[in-house]
């Protein structure tokens, strides 16, 4: 993601159509906000809900969740946590 190789990334290109992927909403959530660039948002975001989805608060919270993260980002504010426990 992002360009990044990783032991991550190389594990999901490997699993790719192979291995059962689930995405759950807050793990949407946290991969989302992390692109910077629109395009890379809407690419991943098209591509992410391809997967079968568990829906935890709810894939509208997810996403509106990214949305505002990278808006605040983008205005130079930092979240450090998305979710509190």
């Amino acid at each position: 993601m992002n360009g990044k190789k990783s032991n991550k990334t190389d594990w999901l290109d490997a699993a790719l159509g192979i291995e059962p992927i689930i995405i759950g909403d807050i793990i949407l959530a946290e991969v989302l906000q992390g692109f910077q660039a629109d395009k890379d948002f809407k690419t991943a975001k098209r591509l992410l809900l391809e997967f079968p989805f568990i829906e935890m608060p709810g894939q509208e919270i997810a996403i509106k969740s990214a949305m505002n993260y990278r808006k605040l980002r983008r205005k130079g504010i930092t979240v450090r946590k998305t979710l509190k426990p």
